[in-house]
């Protein structure tokens, strides 16, 4: 398992970030607009 910080939560980051969780990876999103990370936490 590994830690794995993705920057940005658009389209693209969030399915990336989606797969690599199924992977059993440990994924958090950074970006500036908080409201569109608080939706994506995995």
């Amino acid at each position: 398992m590994a830690r794995i910080s993705i920057i940005g939560s658009g389209t693209v980051a969030s399915i990336v970030g989606k797969g690599l969780r199924k992977l059993r990876n440990e994924v958090v999103f950074f970006d500036i607009d908080e409201k569109r990370v608080k939706p994506q936490r995995l």
